[in-house]
């Protein structure tokens, strides 16, 4: 009977443990799903950052192309508005030389006709010798104006030659720039898929590691489990056995006492019995802590790898995103140098088309007026005038022809590069839909993965309300042994004689809930170290995007000072070329003003010296000698001396042969020498100027007017250096194989190609 007591008192305890294991595992696998959760959550939001991180930048790019293309639009409608107001001018004049021409036809018809009646009243080889006399008076000019008409209209070809040829120019570089463009976009977008790419693997990856690490777990807790249920088994039969030695020792108690004490000992071995089961769910409890507390530990230690994973990842995300902004900042320097060089190829161009047209307007305006001057010369000649005029309209009406064509196909080379613009623009156009289809399906993706994460949630909410449940029966449970430990008291209270052992088994209770709520504290401990490692990871992420926010600000406005450096450099080079164009155009003018004096005094000179030489020199008035002063001045005056210019002699081969040939050869050597000399003083003079405003030593490029001839003139035994004497040609002093350059440049320049003294 005692055996069957132990026994039913032992079956309870059975179902508690089961309950608290099975309670305790779901627990488990809740806590490391939610873990996983997390992961995946804060994997998916750094994916969905990224994605929109790349989103916006290839907006601002969509942005930037699209201003670009706006911008170029603007120009091209502008241009083509100038061109077609061009074209309506070019129009308007032509139909206004289409009344004057015929205003001018009627007024000569109507002079022929008098014409002919004059012809028929007068006699006819008067007639013919006054046609052969016009015609000879009209043959000149005419033959001059078709020569200028012929030289214009090849000069106009060469132009226009010049003008296709950079056209040609332009369009080939323009069509490179967009390949160039398309092969850019099509690499960023190859990039984009790329990353995309690794980063889903990267995913799944990770997805797959996650669910190994938690099947491995899950083996380890059950094989766990099944080693702390065969030391329980193990412990269990120990104390059945130890249970077993005290139920016959029992037994033969029971036999000596009275059987009044039988009821009080079943009760007291069913006390005791609970105390033990008790005592196994406490030890069991204290075991599943350990084992929490370990798991918490290696979750913690888990946590400090991904954030060490977490840290690493965003140090390369960081260096991910400074290359891309570097690639995106070349990109957006590359796309204004090649916008700067459009704009001023465009510039260009509308300059030679302004040019153009303006050579145009005034070539109608010179036919206009060479067909209003043949007009009034033939109402006052005969018929050979009209056939003038006919003559001219042929050459005119074909010119205007041939520049109609030219305008024509310039308007159509016009318009095939607004079609390609245009054709560019759709496929920038379709480029961008394809990047924007490519951000929709990224945003749905994670739309479908924050879907997943909200049934997961869900799941986890129907979850924790399982263990809500749970902890309620297990509430019900406690009750339950706190009634029966109500009821142990009172047998207690009732049996003297089992309070001692009861006193022990307290004290075990105690220590096993001292252990218990150790390990509940140092559970809490690593819960709180993990809430901080997390905390101090989110820190550190703000930290880091903070600091790349601050140093992407810093790189903008480093690069925008740096453009405003190189406009202010730009202005004042600018303002530096105006200053010395101003100063070389003053210059200029300058020498251009002495050239005309030298040459109204050489002039002056050369005729009293015709007319000496003419009058023998006996009869006519004396001739001033040439001086060092100048040509044709006393001996003695300095004042209003004049010095022979840099710019060519405008007078012609007839009137310097009239001159020279009336002088002797020693005045004509002297003359020259001395033009030499003076020219020579005035290139030494402008050099040293030059030298002393330059600080003494930087040569300027384009600045000095001899540097063509100095290493082909350059006499051997010179050592090249200025201000050294050497003998050159004629006697006159020069400064190296400089001066010999500088001296020819100063003859061509003084008497121009074909027209030195000694040749004339």
């Amino acid at each position: 009977m005692a055996t069957a007591t132990t026994a039913v008192a032992a079956q309870p305890g059975d179902p508690g443990s089961s309950v608290s294991s099975s309670l305790g595992g779901q627990y488990e696998k809740l806590l490391a799903t939610v873990g996983s959760l997390q992961g995946d959550l804060q994997r998916t939001v750094g994916v969905c950052q990224s994605l929109g991180s790349q989103n916006d930048k290839l907006k601002s790019n969509y942005e930037a192309v699209r201003t670009e293309l706006i911008h170029l639009r603007e120009k091209h409608n502008t241009t083509r508005k100038q061109l077609l107001e061009a074209v309506e001018s070019r129009v308007d004049a032509d139909q206004r030389t289409e009344t004057l021409v015929h205003k001018w036809k009627v007024q000569l018809e109507g002079r022929t006709r008098e014409l002919e009646a004059l012809q028929a009243k007068l006699v006819p080889q008067d007639l013919d010798m006054l046609r052969a006399k016009v015609q000879e008076e009209l043959q000149v000019p005419h033959q001059r104006r078709v020569s200028l008409l012929e030289a214009e209209v090849e000069r106009h070809r060469q132009m226009f030659c010049k003008a296709r040829r950079d056209h040609e120019r332009c369009k080939a570089e323009y069509e490179q720039y967009t390949i160039d463009q398309g092969r850019e976009m099509e690499a960023l977008h190859q990039q984009h898929k790329a990353e995309s790419h690794v980063l889903k693997m990267r995913v799944q990856d990770l997805e797959a590691s996650f669910a190994d690490a938690d099947r491995d777990e899950e083996g380890r807790l059950l094989r766990r489990q099944l080693e702390e249920a065969e030391a329980v088994k193990s412990q269990l039969h120990a104390e059945m056995a130890a249970v077993r030695s005290e139920r016959e020792a029992a037994e033969l108690e029971r036999h000596k006492l009275v059987l009044a004490h039988q009821s009080e000992s079943a009760a007291t071995h069913v006390r005791v019995s609970t105390l033990e089961a008790d005592k196994k769910a406490l030890q069991r409890r204290c075991a599943e802590a350990e084992d929490a507390t370990d798991r918490r530990r290696r979750q913690a230690d888990d946590a400090r790898d991904r954030l060490q994973d977490a840290l690493e990842e965003v140090s390369k995300l960081k260096e991910t995103c400074a290359g891309k902004d570097r690639v995106a900042l070349e990109a957006r320097a590359e796309a204004r140098h090649a916008a700067e060089r459009l704009a001023l190829e465009w510039g260009r161009e509308k300059a030679e088309l302004k040019a153009a047209n303006e050579g145009l307007v005034k070539r109608i305006a010179l036919a206009e007026r060479r067909s209003r001057e043949a007009s009034e010369q033939a109402a006052n000649r005969f018929r050979a005038a009209q056939q003038v005029e006919e003559r001219v309209r042929s050459k005119t009406g074909k010119e205007v022809s041939t520049l109609r064509e030219s305008l024509s196909r310039l308007e159509a080379e016009v318009e095939r590069l607004r079609l390609e613009g245009e054709r560019v623009g759709s496929s920038a156009q379709q480029d961008i839909q394809k990047m924007r289809g490519e951000s929709e399906r990224a945003k749905s993706e994670a739309s479908r993965v924050l879907r997943e994460k909200e049934a997961l949630r869900e799941r986890v909410a129907a979850l924790q309300s399982a263990a809500d449940r749970s902890e309620e029966a297990a509430e019900g449970a406690v009750r339950d042994r706190d009634e029966a430990r109500a009821a142990e008291a009172a047998a207690v209270q009732r049996a003297q004689r089992e309070r001692e052992c009861l006193a022990e088994v307290e004290g075990e209770n105690e220590g096993l809930r001292e252990r218990l709520r150790m390990a509940e504290e140092e559970l809490a401990g690593l819960v709180a170290e993990a809430d901080q490692a997390r905390e101090a990871h989110v820190s550190a992420l703000k930290e880091i995007r903070r600091a790349a926010g601050a140093e992407r600000d810093s790189h903008v406005a480093r690069v925008r000072y740096e453009l405003e450096t190189l406009r202010r450099r730009a202005r004042r080079s600018v303002r530096k070329e105006r200053k010395r164009s101003r100063a070389y155009k003053a210059q200029a003018i300058e020498a251009h003003q002495r050239g005309q004096r030298t040459r109204q005094v050489l002039q002056s000179r050369a005729s009293a010296l015709a007319l000496a030489a003419a009058g023998g020199g006996g009869g006519g008035a004396p001739v001033a000698p040439f001086t060092r002063g100048g040509l044709g001045e006393p001996a003695g005056g300095r004042g209003g001396e004049r010095r022979i210019g840099r710019t060519p002699m405008d007078c012609t081969s007839s009137t310097f042969g009239a001159v020279f040939d009336g002088l002797p050869s020693d005045a004509v050597k002297t003359m020259e020498a001395l033009e030499l000399s003076q020219a020579l003083q005035r290139v030494r003079s402008s050099r040293r100027r030059r030298k002393e405003e330059g600080g003494g030593g930087g040569r300027r490029e384009g600045r000095r007017p001899c540097n063509n001839h100095d290493n082909a003139q350059r006499p051997s035994g010179s050592s090249g250096r200025e201000g050294e004497p050497v003998r050159g040609k004629g006697g006159l002093g020069e400064e190296g194989g400089k001066d010999q350059g500088c001296l020819e440049e100063v003859k061509l320049n003084t008497f121009g190609k074909g027209e030195h003294p000694t040749h004339l």
